[in-house]
């Protein structure tokens, strides 16, 4: 299949928005950059060719955009961007797993793809901060080495079990490219 330039952009401008929805703000600014370059100064129209058949990335895109968020993922969503990770995955959840490995339950098996990602990306960051802190109390040079995210085997444990179940989709798949 030739490359289409033309549908390469309105995939384009369809991700930004939900990139930086889910907090994606490098991949975003990747997206629009690529937009840009499209074009070369970014100028010009756009024709209106529908595709023959819809791609991948307008697959994923639309079942992104599928639905209304709901409560809990603006809740989180907030949490998320005043950077208290944790909290933004607890939201996500009902109740938490005193003793587990994670700090927030996953969510329900038939949560949305949305609400999973950001549950998985709030988990992974909260864990990097985490990691940062202990290196920073940490005065042994060989356990500064050592220290890792405290959440990342967790988080890998569920993301693979629903990618078996078939119940990882865009970019909760790529919230276990990020784990792995």
């Amino acid at each position: 299949m030739p490359f289409d330039a033309h549908q390469a952009r309105r995939e384009l401008r369809r991700a930004i928005p939900i990139l930086r929805q889910h907090g994606l703000r490098q991949s975003a600014k990747f997206c629009a950059e690529q937009l840009i370059g499209l074009n070369g100064d970014g100028s010009g129209p756009i024709t209106s060719q529908p595709p023959p058949a819809p791609s991948r990335a307008q697959q994923t895109l639309a079942l992104l955009e599928r639905g209304e968020p709901s409560d809990a993922f603006l809740l989180a969503g907030t949490f998320f961007d005043l950077g208290e990770y944790a909290r933004a995955a607890v939201a996500l959840t009902e109740a938490s797993d005193r003793g587990a490995p994670l700090p927030a339950a996953a969510p329900h098996e038939d949560a949305a793809p949305r609400d999973v990602f950001l549950w998985a990306y709030a988990l992974y960051l909260a864990g990097e901060k985490r990691k940062e802190e202990t290196v920073a109390e940490t005065r042994d040079a060989s356990a500064k080495s050592r220290v890792g995210n405290p959440y990342a085997a967790g988080l890998r444990d569920v993301l693979v079990a629903r990618r078996r179940r078939g119940q990882l989709q865009g970019l909760g798949a790529y919230a276990l490219g990020v784990v792995l």
